[in-house]
């Protein structure tokens, strides 16, 4: 007799939304998302912005990015020093700031003092005083940095991006199981992500809605209930 055929369950998400309707405000993220959208300049004309991971930095700097009105980049990690005259006159936004070369980002913070560019936003997860940098002259533009930062998510937020999150992959479940994620399961953006995919492909494999019983199975095998 031939064996029954295994569903191989598969993540189907939707484009994330990097649009500033898109984007949760809530009082965790206000001094972040208030340095955005100011519309004086930024001391030096650079920001740094540091939160945990999935605290929606990546979303602001998309934000930040589509609203300068001249010349913008959205810079590669790995821009070499001769890229940066190609830099001269634009709004620059580097992700993951702490993981640049350190000589490209102390040239990239100096043309913005010197204002040969308009603006510099650089996003981490660690705020520029404790990145890993040898340059002497590096870690002190870093301290002299105007720093906004992110905190982790409060509980109304937490059940905004738990919603959001499960609707990228077509899931709804009731007002009740996102209470349940928001209390048993671990109080971060980044868990949020990992167990809204985990959940998705779980309740694909059983071929059901996402359930506080699935909820609990999952964060059972997680040790996230005890």
């Amino acid at each position: 007799m031939a064996a029954a055929p295994t569903q191989i369950p598969f993540e189907l998400r939707i484009a994330p939304d990097f649009s500033r309707a898109a984007f949760e405000a809530a009082p965790s993220n206000q001094e972040a998302l208030s340095a955005i959208e100011s519309v004086a300049p930024w001391p030096n004309r650079a920001l740094a912005l540091a939160g945990p991971r999935g605290t929606g930095k990546t979303h602001l700097g998309h934000i930040w990015i589509s609203a300068q009105t001249g010349k913008s980049t959205a810079a590669r990690n790995r821009l070499a020093l001769s890229d940066l005259d190609d830099l001269n006159g634009h709004a620059v936004w580097m992700d993951n700031a702490d993981k640049v070369d350190e000589q490209v980002l102390f040239g990239l913070i100096n043309m913005a003092l010197l204002e040969r560019l308009t603006s510099l936003l650089l996003t981490s997860r660690a705020l520029p005083s404790d990145w890993n940098v040898k340059i002497p002259d590096l870690r002190s533009r870093l301290n002299a940095l105007t720093v906004a930062r992110i905190d982790p998510p409060e509980d109304a937020l937490l059940r905004r991006i738990y919603v959001n999150l499960l609707a990228e992959r077509g899931r709804q479940p009731d007002g009740a199981v996102i209470d349940y994620l928001v209390n048993y399961g671990e109080r971060s953006a980044a868990a949020a992500q990992k167990t809204a995919a985990a959940l998705d492909v779980m309740a694909a494999s059983k071929k059901s809605k996402i359930t506080k019983a699935l909820a609990r199975i999952y964060f059972e095998s997680q040790g996230e209930l005890f």
